[in-house]
């Protein structure tokens, strides 16, 4: 195992990176919204979510925030444990990179 050295420039060139995985993150967010929200893959989701579920994913604004979002955050559970029932996890897709040091990961998740 090599150690790296911790000085500016390694840092500053780290921080730089950070930020492009970041902005390559957004692109990808903004891609799949655009491609999970194409007509024809609502038009065969929605009959698989209860109309009850819908509805409080959507409270309109009669409704005030905090029974919105409480509403929302129920409509979220229930889309969770509908998709849970229907569809099995086969592979997991999100891995952290091969280059962040198990030091820095230890960092990172005690914060």
């Amino acid at each position: 195992m090599t150690v790296t050295p911790r000085n500016a420039i390694v840092r500053q060139i780290r921080m730089e990176a950070h930020k492009m995985h970041l902005l390559c993150l957004l692109a990808s967010f903004r891609n799949l919204n655009s491609l999970l929200s194409s007509p024809a893959l609502l038009k065969l989701l929605r009959p698989v979510v209860p109309p009850a579920t819908v509805n409080a994913l959507n409270s309109g604004p009669e409704v005030s925030q905090a029974r919105r979002t409480i509403a929302f955050l129920s409509g979220l559970k229930d889309v969770v444990a509908t998709w849970s029932e229907k569809w099995k996890e086969t592979k997991k897709g999100w891995r952290r990179p091969r280059w962040v040091d198990k030091e820095d990961l230890g960092k990172v998740s005690s914060q």
